[in-house]
């Protein structure tokens, strides 16, 4: 038995209805997502206790990688990024890593990860240049300092031999008096 009702709106309905479509324009996200994904496994054999197999870290290919950035950009709220991380069984940890790879250009438009070691070689080649700017400065300060020594040195004995003048010159004036 099911109850009629009217709302506010003057529309009515029943209690034990369900409305067979709603309207919602959110963002799903399987717009690209292969059928596995969508239908789940609903078939499969439960795992026995006795199975000591031993687990492995999922690795993303780049594609990958960059299908998730392409449908987290495409989400407009935080619910539908949680979404898409409970979906593609990840955290969101795993996602800053990615959006921070892609900001830092490690991966490639041509879909090629680029390694560290060409940057390692970039990199050799910058410390090559910044070394010999340094040896340079230094040269030049090294320089300097051998000139600040000579003039301390002569002021020095400037001063040793100012000072043996006033003496000469103090002890006349005391011997005259």
């Amino acid at each position: 038995m099911s109850r009629s009702f009217k709302n506010g709106n003057g529309a009515s309905g029943s209690i034990g209805t369900i409305p067979t479509k709603l309207t919602v324009n959110h963002f799903s996200g399987r717009d690209e997502e292969p059928e596995a994904t969508r239908s789940g496994q609903k078939n499969a054999e439960p795992i026995l206790p006795t199975d000591t197999s031993k687990a492995t870290r999922r690795q993303f290919t780049l594609a990958d990688k960059q299908r998730i950035l392409r449908l987290a950009d495409a989400c407009s709220d935080q619910r539908q990024i949680g979404a898409l991380l409970r979906r593609e069984g990840m955290y969101q940890c795993t996602l800053q890593r990615f959006i921070t790879e892609r900001d830092g250009a490690r991966l490639a438009s041509d879909g090629i990860l680029k390694s560290h070691k060409s940057n390692g070689i970039q990199d050799a080649a910058a410390l090559k240049i910044k070394v010999a700017e340094l040896e340079r400065q230094n040269a030049s300060l090294t320089t300097k300092l051998r000139k600040a020594e000579i003039v301390i040195d002569f002021q020095k004995k400037f001063s040793q031999l100012l000072s043996l003048e006033m003496g000469d010159t103090t002890s006349s004036d005391g011997e005259k008096s």
